[in-house]
C-alpha cells in the first residue's frame, strides 16, 4: 500500500517525488520543507478519507481557489501556493492533481473502502503539556487544537501509563476528577505542567499514539456524528430496497460499514526527537515503530533533525534482516532484545528516508547493503565538525 506525492514549487520545496509506505522519514535543515511535505500528506490523506466516508463532496474540493479552503488553512499552508505550484497525490482511492491553480481529482478504487484514522502530531505539542488548561489558551492553531482533542481523550482512557524510558522508569497518572496530570518516578511525583520539556514533548506523543492504535485494534471507534448516522441509514435503506441477491447486499453492506470505521492508523509526527536525550530518542522511536507494527496497514511518517534517529533506524533494519535470515528466530530475537526489541524491527523494503537539500529538492536516501546509507546530511554535519576541529589543531600548530 504505497502512496505517491509529487510536488513542484510549493513553499520551500522546489521538487519532490515521494513514495510513502509503511515507514517514511524526512530529514533536512530548518525551513527546507520537512513539515510542508508532512502537512501535504496529512491533508490529502484526510481529503481522501472524507470523500470515501461522504463527509465532503468532490465539488467542495475542486470549486474555487483551493489554497483558501479550510483544509489548507488547518495546516497553515495557504500562503505556500505559488502561481506555478504543481501537486499530485496518488492515494488508495483517489488521485488529486493541482495544476494551473486548479484542483482536479479522479476516483481510482471502487472495491476496498477501508479508511484510516489520521493523526498529525505537531512540534508544538509540548505547549499542551506545559499548561494545566491548554483549551483556554488563546491563538492556538487548528491542527494543535485537533491534536489536543485526541490528547484529552487519551488521558481519560489511559489513566495510568508507563513511559517507554527503561533507563529511568516514569509513569503517567491522570486525576480525572481534578483534571491534573502527574508523573511518578522513583524519587518524585510532579505535575506534568511542571516537568521537563522532554517529558512534556514525549507524553502526548506516546499517549495519543497508543490510544488511537488501541482504539482501532479493539474496534471501539463506533461513535458517529448525527450527520454520519443519517447518511449511513439512508445508504443502508437504499441497498436493502434494491432487487439484489442476499450475497450482493451483504457485500455492499460490508463495504459500507468499512467506510464508517477505521481500519488502520496513519501517524504523522513532527520532530520526533524534540527535547530528548539520545537514548530517549531511541526508545520513543522504537515505541512508535512497535505501535505501527501492530497492524499491517498502519503507517508512520516522521520528520527529524537528529542523526541518532537515522542511526537507530539502521539498527532496526539490521535486526530485522538478522531475524529473517536466522534458523533459530527465537534465539536471535532474545540475543538482540537489549539492542532492538522484536516489536520494533523494520524491513528494509518498508522504509524510505528522504533528504531535502537547501535548494528544496527532495531526494531518496540510497540504501547500502540493505541499510540506510551513512552518507546522509545529518552524518555529514557531524563529520564537518570533526574536520573543523582538525583545522583548529592545524592553526594551533602554526
Amino acid at each position: 500500500m504505497t502512496t505517491r506525492l509529487i510536488i513542484k514549487d510549493f513553499g520551500p520545496i522546489s521538487s519532490a517525488d515521494v513514495e510513502i509506505g509503511k515507514f517514511t522519514v524526512v530529514i533536512g535543515t530548518q525551513g527546507t520543507g520537512k513539515s510542508s511535505l508532512a502537512k501535504l500528506f496529512s491533508m490529502f490523506s484526510w481529503l481522501e478519507k472524507s470523500l470515501v466516508r461522504h463527509n465532503i463532496t468532490e465539488s467542495q474540493i475542486t470549486r474555487g481557489k483551493f489554497a483558501n479552503k479550510k483544509f489548507c488553512e488547518f495546516h497553515r499552508i495557504s500562503s505556500y501556493f505559488h502561481e506555478d505550484t504543481y501537486l499530485k497525490y496518488q492515494g488508495k482511492h483517489y488521485t488529486f492533481e493541482y495544476k494551473e491553480q486548479k484542483m482536479e481529482l479522479s476516483f481510482t478504487n471502487g472495491v476496498d473502502f477501508t479508511v484510516p484514522k489520521i493523526e498529525y502530531i505537531p512540534a508544538e505539542r509540548n505547549i499542551l503539556s506545559a499548561s494545566e488548561k491548554p483549551s483556554a489558551l488563546k491563538g492556538l492553531p487548528e491542527n494543535l487544537l485537533a491534536f489536543l482533542d485526541d490528547y484529552e481523550m487519551a488521558k481519560g482512557k489511559l489513566k495510568e501509563f508507563n513511559l517507554p524510558l527503561s533507563s529511568h522508569p516514569v509513569s503517567f497518572e491522570y486525576d480525572q476528577l481534578n483534571k491534573i496530570s502527574w508523573l511518578n518516578g522513583k524519587n518524585f511525583r510532579i505535575r506534568v505542567s511542571e516537568s521537563s520539556s522532554g517529558y512534556q514533548s514525549l507524553l502526548p506523543l506516546c499517549l495519543v499514539s497508543k490510544y488511537l492504535t488501541d482504539l482501532i485494534i479493539e474496534k471501539k471507534d463506533t461513535q458517529l456524528t448525527n450527520e454520519e448516522k443519517q447518511k449511513l441509514r439512508k445508504e443502508v435503506e437504499s441497498i436493502m430496497s434494491k432487487d439484489l441477491s442476499e450475497d450482493v447486499k451483504d457485500a455492499m453492506l460490508s463495504n459500507l460499514s468499512q467506510r464508517y470505521g477505521y481500519s488502520y492508523f496513519i501517524n504523522i509526527v513532527e520532530e520526533v526527537e524534540q527535547n530528548l536525550f539520545p537514548t530517549s530518542q531511541k526508545e520513543i522511536l522504537y515505541y512508535l515503530i512497535a505501535q505501527c507494527n501492530r497492524l499491517d496497514g498502519n503507517r508512520l511518517f516522521l520528520t527529524t533533525h537528529s542523526p541518532y534517529i537515522v542511526d537507530y533506524l539502521t539498527l532496526a533494519v539490521k535486526a530485522s534482516s538478522i531475524y529473517n535470515a536466522s534458523n533459530n528466530k527465537e534465539e536471535a530475537a532474545n540475543a538482540m532484545n537489549d539492542i532492538v526489541c522484536k516489536d520494533a524491527y523494520v524491513d528494509a523494503d518498508k522504509l524510505n528516508i528522504y533528504q531535502i537539500t537547501e535548494a528544496g529538492e527532495v531526494r531518496l536516501l540510497p540504501m547500502s547493503g540493505g541499510l540506510p546509507s551513512d552518507s546522509n546530511y545529518l552524518n555529514m554535519s557531524l563529520a564537518q565538525t570533526n574536520d573543523m576541529f582538525n583545522d583548529l589543531l592545524d592553526v594551533e600548530e602554526m
